[in-house]
């Protein structure tokens, strides 16, 4: 795996480069499914989110933007392990009941972004894992632009930077998401079910 090599890279300003890239991929996944945003900016230096994000009638659209970041830190989860020769498919296992955990417990890292997945976490992780590898190139290029610009870039010139060079998943990066998922199709429908449950329960 080839993906994000600069992940571990400082930057002068400080800010977190693992932080922009989870920012930089839900960026990227708006603008190919159309959705427009005010920023992609830091509040701090360590939560690089994209910020005022229109609203997103598609539900595979929404659950595609939603999971693109929390995509992202399990790819670099699993490049680190690779780095220590373990195995990336049991990471990847563990990386997803960290997410179960998530949706449950409403003060945790990811606990809102699966809930706008909306228990279609089994349908779309798959497409979004390969989306976010057959972009990594554009995806580090830009999260290292936030980190350089002050932390905040504007819609405009990420929308121009990312016109015409987005990719489709290809055979090779689908391949790829398909080698992590390997037997994690219990753990996807249960994270699917533990969001439906905490969706019902907030009616």
């Amino acid at each position: 795996m080839t993906v994000f090599t600069k992940v571990r890279t400082g930057n002068g300003a400080g800010f977190d480069k693992g932080s922009a890239l989870f920012g930089a991929a839900t960026a990227i996944a708006c603008i190919h499914e159309g959705v427009r945003f005010e920023e992609l900016a830091f509040e701090g230096t360590i939560d690089c989110r994209v910020r005022s994000v229109a609203a997103v009638e598609d539900p595979v659209s929404r659950a595609r933007i939603a999971l693109a970041g929390p995509a992202v830190d399990l790819l670099v989860a699993t490049i680190e392990v690779v780095d220590l020769a373990e195995d990336a498919n049991t990471i990847c296992g563990e990386m997803l009941v960290s997410w179960q955990e998530d949706a449950a417990d409403s003060h945790s890292l990811y606990h809102r972004d699966l809930l706008a997945a909306a228990g279609l976490v089994t349908e779309v992780v798959g497409w979004v894992i390969a989306f976010v590898i057959a972009n990594a190139v554009l995806l580090d290029q830009l999260a290292a632009d936030v980190c350089t610009f002050s932390g905040k870039v504007d819609y405009k010139p990420i929308f121009s930077y990312c016109l015409g060079n987005i990719a489709e998943p290809d055979e090779e990066a689908i391949a790829e998401a398909d080698e992590l998922l390997i037997g994690q199709s219990i753990l996807l429908e249960a994270i699917d079910r533990t969001v439906l449950e905490v969706l019902e329960g907030d009616r």
